[in-house]
């Protein structure tokens, strides 16, 4: 007994599914995208990796920023030391 599934596009691009058993062709109606992506799956995967970059470069970006404000500390620190006015007045008054 030949038995598969087969699948054709419609007009409106979706896909019917047929069984085929020795040469003649029962409709089963729509399949969807049998292991295919469908396109709004794809989608939604390229979005959830550029928000994985987006994160990974914001949190990169976040340490940065607070090793800058670690070094403009350090700086004043010792600026004050040689009795030199303070360099960066914004990290002074931020809370630690």
């Amino acid at each position: 007994m030949d038995l598969y599934s087969q699948e054709r596009r419609t007009r409106s691009g979706s896909a019917e599914c047929f069984s085929t058993e020795n040469g003649r062709r029962d409709h089963h109606g729509f399949c969807g995208h049998r292991g295919r992506h469908h396109p709004a799956q794809k989608n939604e995967e390229e979005l959830r990796s550029s928000l994985a970059e987006v994160e990974r470069f914001n949190k990169l970006m976040f340490t940065r920023e607070l090793r800058v404000i670690e070094f403009e500390r350090e700086v004043n620190e010792l600026r004050k030391q040689h009795g030199e006015a303070l360099l960066y007045t914004s990290v002074e008054t931020e809370t630690r």
